[in-house]
């Protein structure tokens, strides 16, 4: 056995729930930042939690307190490839994963490929045995998918959830179809973890149970994160027994004061469903609210469909098609929702200024372009309508069914009184992303300025809202300047230090070239 000296040598054993005054106990896992990884345990969120080696991704840690403690319900083995390359120390770590891991305790290997046998086979001596392998996509930093590499989960992840190149997705299902086509796929993916447990132990994701009495003992998981980060939502995807899709799908917040606030998106979402539905497109319903370590879990329908990212990115020749279908709606959804309102200084402010004046530090020449927009504001004396806007209209939340019908999801950032188009001009500027392969700065640039790729289809899609919703020509190119000004603060506001910031970039571009944006949009002035 181990001593104490021998694991911190090897790397962090951190408890987590500990309160740092002697003889006292805080339960503090419904405050502090979970990882996703804690999902796959028996309970859901633990109180403790080891990290052995030094190459864990930082989106996987959770918030923790560094004190001394007993064993852990989680062992995060990350081994570098320095450490795996020391002599002994791969043999020492599992060995301080048999000594450490409490009853019911979960071990999730994060390596390099060459190794992962190897660890396998060194905790199968231990008296382990290997649960299941975990696909990260796009990759470990990200992780923004953790896919299990069995038949069900793993062929809708490949088919339904995010972009795939046509031929990997009929690869995938072909080689799911073998026995033994999960470890092939483990083998030649490049970011595959494995995750063990002892023999008897309560399953993983015992704790969904709770939930579903007849649930099968083990369930199969598809755990996503938002690209918000820890700001954000972690999103499970639960497979009852052998059905080829989710059950339901089930919400919580990474962060307990993060940006994911249930209660705001139920209210919210239940006000917008029935002129949502009534435009032609079908909502998540929500099943039911519970609670998990004091943390709100939502129970959400499941809703059947392809993302339209992933139909996109296979088959870049469906852009306009789905420009076409999105416009469709939007048009219906936004004439639904229509409230006129005078633009008043207080509107402009909150949907212009005030985020124009947390970028302008940030870009050249921002004080001048927060004047131009306040002049140009001032030149609307007329009423706006206001409408109803998803906030986050990506299409990675849009999903499409056999019949064409639309389904729409993820309603975090739904707002009920928004300026119009800011999601018509995220919508087919995130579409050209996808099917193009373009960053958002091109993109946007292909779509509205003269010249560009795309600018007389969308200009006529443009035209077509406009007409419905009855929006004054000079408001049009505030909306542009509203929707991605929004887009920018958000992601100001949840990035982490050193991330890239394409929003930002594109607010620059935005405001340099904004006498170009307005010729192509046909905007007078």
């Amino acid at each position: 056995m181990f001593t104490g000296d021998a694991i911190e040598h090897l790397g962090l054993c951190l408890d987590i729930s500990v309160n740092p005054v002697a003889g006292s106990y805080e339960d503090v896992s419904s405050t502090r930042c979970i990882s996703p990884l804690e999902l796959f345990h028996p309970d859901g969120i633990v109180e403790r939690v080891c990290v052995i080696g030094d190459n864990c991704p930082t989106r996987l840690l959770p918030e923790f307190h560094n004190v001394a403690g007993d064993r852990a319900a989680l062992i995060i083995l990350a081994p570098s490839e320095k450490e795996l390359r020391t002599k002994g120390w791969l043999q020492n770590a599992t060995l301080a994963v048999n000594g450490k891991l409490a009853p019911d305790g979960v071990v999730y290997v994060i390596s390099p490929s060459p190794w992962r046998w190897t660890i396998e086979r060194l905790l199968r001596n231990g008296g382990f045995r290997n649960e299941t392998y975990i696909g990260h996509f796009p990759n470990w930093e990200s992780s923004r998918y953790l896919v299990p590499l069995s038949a069900i989960p793993a062929r809708y992840a490949f088919w339904n959830l995010f972009p795939t190149r046509w031929w990997k997705r009929h690869l995938s299902r072909t080689v799911l179809r073998i026995p033994g086509g999960g470890k092939f796929l483990a083998n030649v993916l490049p970011c595959v973890s494995l995750v063990a447990r002892r023999p008897g132990d309560r399953p993983l994701f015992h704790w969904l149970r709770q939930f579903d009495d007849d649930m099968e003992q083990f369930r199969s998981v598809i755990v996503s994160t938002s690209w918000r980060g820890r700001r954000g939502s972690v999103v499970l995807h639960p497979f009852a027994g052998s059905k080829s899709t989710p059950s339901v799908v089930m919400k919580m917040g990474w962060e307990a004061d993060g940006d994911f606030n249930p209660a705001n998106e139920l209210a919210t979402l239940e006000r917008l469903r029935p002129h949502a539905v009534s435009a032609g497109a079908l909502v998540p319903e929500t099943l039911f609210v519970n609670q998990i370590r004091k943390r709100q879990i939502v129970v959400q329908s499941a809703l059947s469909g392809q993302s339209v990212a992933a139909i996109l990115f296979s088959n870049p020749t469906r852009l306009f098609q789905i420009m076409k279908l999105v416009t469709a709606w939007l048009e219906r959804w936004n004439v639904s929702t229509r409230l006129m309102r005078l633009l008043d200084p207080d509107l402009i402010d909150q949907e212009l200024l005030t985020p124009a004046a947390t970028l302008a530090p940030l870009i050249e020449r921002g004080a001048e372009y927060r004047s131009w927009l306040a002049e140009r504001s001032a030149m609307i004396k007329t009423a706006v309508p206001l409408v109803a806007a998803h906030g986050d209209l990506t299409m990675w939340n849009i999903l499409l069914d056999k019949p064409g019908s639309l389904r729409v999801v993820d309603w975090e950032a739904a707002r009920d009184s928004s300026f119009p188009l800011v999601d018509f001009f995220y919508a087919m500027t995130d579409a050209v992303v996808v099917a193009r392969g373009y960053d958002r700065t091109r993109a946007l640039k292909e779509c509205f300025t003269p010249g560009g790729l795309y600018v007389r289809e969308i200009t006529n899609l443009l035209l077509r809202v406009t007409r419905a919703v009855e929006i004054p020509e000079g408001f049009i190119e505030l909306c542009l300047h509203a929707c991605f000004l929004g887009h920018a603060v958000n992601e100001r506001r949840m990035s982490e230090p050193g991330d890239a910031q394409p929003f930002l970039k594109t607010v620059q571009w935005l405001a340099s070239n904004r006498r170009a944006v307005k010729e192509s949009m046909n905007c007078s002035g």
